[in-house]
């Protein structure tokens, strides 16, 4: 009798095993902005959203790929605990600020400015809680500081938003960015994103910014995900505060599992 009340309730421990970690896999998918790495050998990549891959359930790196070549870019997100990870990223913007210094058509910068040799390494610490059923608040607490080969002149700033905030680290000394991130979903296939990030560089050209994302997902069998959305930036600039607003974003990013 002992015996087969033991093997039951090896049974049901094992079944709701299983359902915990299926339970942690399904959440994992489609996770970014949240601490949770992707599934072993699970890739996901999106027109406007970087190529993610699983490397292990704890490790998982991605890149922009459209912006590669001439931004070389990588990041690797290691969970440290359950629902806390750490995200390190590297970006090399020298080849794309050469590109766009040249006069006419393209022309973003002066060509009588030269770019030195220069990258950015940026360190997250990202922090996920389910409070409610498939809803989950992400704090995130970063810094952000750049090396460069060579002297950079004030007059090449690129005063767009979305591109300024992310170059200001090259014109000032350190950068610190916090960021909060509702992520749950609405019903079925269903779900929604809302954020928000602050952006503080200190230094000679020190800069204020704040950018806001609001997104509504529509997935199919952990394989296609569609979604539209806004993004709101306030930031400072060169010549003044300014408002902007992007009005509608869509995406759609594609999902697949290595054997």
């Amino acid at each position: 009798m002992r015996k087969k009340c033991f093997l039951f309730c090896l049974i049901i421990a094992g079944s709701i095993s299983l359902f915990a970690q299926d339970s942690l896999r399904s959440q994992r998918e489609w996770s970014n902005g949240t601490a949770y790495l992707l599934p072993q050998g699970r890739f996901e990549i999106g027109f406007f959203q970087p190529l993610r891959y699983g490397i292990k359930d704890n490790l998982e790196v991605s890149v922009f790929p459209i912006w590669f070549f001439v931004i070389p870019n990588a990041t690797v997100k290691w969970g440290q605990n359950e629902g806390v990870a750490s995200r390190h990223s590297f970006y090399y913007p020298t080849p794309f600020l050469r590109l766009v210094s040249k006069e006419g058509t393209g022309g973003l910068i002066s060509p009588e400015f030269d770019i030195p040799h220069m990258f950015a390494l940026r360190n997250d610490i990202l922090y996920t809680r389910q409070f409610f059923t498939k809803q989950f608040f992400t704090m995130m607490a970063g810094l952000e500081f750049a090396v460069r080969f060579g002297s950079l002149d004030e007059r090449t700033t690129i005063d767009y938003p979305w591109i300024y905030n992310r170059l200001a680290v090259f014109y000032n000394d350190f950068g610190i960015r916090l960021g909060l991130d509702w992520y749950g979903k609405i019903a079925g296939d269903w779900w929604f994103r809302v954020n928000g990030e602050l952006f503080y560089y200190s230094g000679s050209k020190q800069t204020k910014a704040f950018e806001h994302n609001g997104r509504i997902y529509w997935r199919n069998k952990n394989r296609w995900e569609i979604s539209v959305g806004y993004n709101i930036i306030y930031g400072d600039y060169p010549y003044g505060s300014d408002w902007n607003w992007f009005l509608p974003l869509i995406d759609v990013r594609y999902a697949w599992q290595k054997d």
